[in-house]
């Protein structure tokens, strides 16, 4: 039982994201919008700092997505597949089955769980009797992380020969996305997904969640929260989350499953990974394909079994039973 991939299937997915980023930096010097790439790049990376002071972020910024994948993409990536180790138990039900495993990923962002859930496939499915099709809905309103997202998977998929059946994006937002009423779901992801919310806004968010869980989880499903980890004055996310699952363990035959916390990245880890992302910046265009814009080290040494991210997350999850 693998707990995270080898440091080469990490390197590999630090590969796909850089070419990504890449790509769209080549694309804005052939259009002779170089230096405003940059500059865009620069403001989206700073507009990300108020994650950490407790406000918002504009998503609609143009080079967001990119920021974004640059910056925290990987070490969702971690959170995700080791949540899904962790839930290994719980998934088993409609991972081992003849049918389709089918995913939802509310606020899918730069498809930082996709990637995950095709890594740990990959990662499974030798010698195992593991379902062998997949199917992802992905709700993201945000344009840049949708197009960055949309190259992550279909240039990892390709590179590990692992990709969706089926992969479909909606541009909206979790109240407005036009799910099919009688379609249910194996897997419904909230990967750092709310924003911080107060008043009726948090109200409403609660609300369309338990509709959600209640219309769409299929018998067996389970929905996992994934819900960054702060400081003594910085858990608002997390009461959120807290308060959510109690909601919605009032849907029937829904409750708690379990699930540890994961392990928090160290202060220095982040500091380090953010002072590296911003050298790449202002090293140029061909820096940002090539170390150090991604953390290393942040394993155990000398134990490729460990994942080179540690996660800066508290999973939480829940579990639909059948009727009795």
């Amino acid at each position: 039982m693998p707990s995270g991939p080898s440091n080469p299937a990490w390197e590999e997915m630090e590969r796909v994201v850089s070419e990504v980023v890449l790509d769209s930096c080549r694309s804005a010097e052939q259009a002779g919008r170089l230096a405003e790439f940059y500059t865009n790049l620069r403001i989206a990376a700073d507009e990300l700092y108020n994650l950490g002071a407790r406000e918002n972020v504009d998503y609609g910024l143009e080079r967001i997505g990119e920021a974004y994948a640059l910056w925290y993409h990987m070490r969702r990536v971690a959170s995700v597949y080791q949540a899904l180790e962790t839930l290994r138990e719980d998934l088993k039900r409609a991972l081992w089955d003849d049918r389709e495993w089918r995913v939802l990923d509310v606020g899918s962002g730069t498809c930082a769980a996709a990637m995950a859930i095709m890594r740990w496939l990959a990662d499974n499915e030798e010698g195992a009797d593991l379902v062998s099709t997949c199917s992802v809905l992905a709700i993201e309103p945000s344009h840049s992380m949708r197009r960055i997202g949309d190259g992550i998977v279909a240039r990892f998929g390709t590179a590990i020969g692992r990709e969706f059946d089926r992969y479909d994006v909606l541009p909206h937002t979790l109240q407005e996305a036009p799910i099919d009423g009688e379609r249910k779901f194996d897997l419904i992801i909230f990967s750092t997904t709310f924003d911080f919310l107060t008043g009726r806004a948090r109200e409403e968010m609660m609300k369309s969640v338990v509709r959600l869980v209640e219309q769409h989880l299929a018998v067996w499903g389970t929905v996992l929260f994934i819900v960054p980890v702060g400081g003594p004055d910085e858990n608002s996310k997390w009461d959120f989350v807290q308060e959510l699952g109690d909601r919605v363990r009032t849907v029937p035959q829904v409750s708690w499953c379990t699930v540890g916390d994961l392990v928090e990245l160290p202060a220095e880890g982040v500091q380090q990974a953010l002072e590296n992302v911003r050298g790449a910046f202002n090293r140029g265009a061909a820096a940002l394909g090539q170390p150090p814009v991604f953390p290393t080290g942040a394993g155990v040494p000398g134990d490729e079994r460990k994942p080179r991210y540690l996660a800066d997350v508290r999973p939480r999850a829940l579990r639909r039973k059948p009727p009795r």
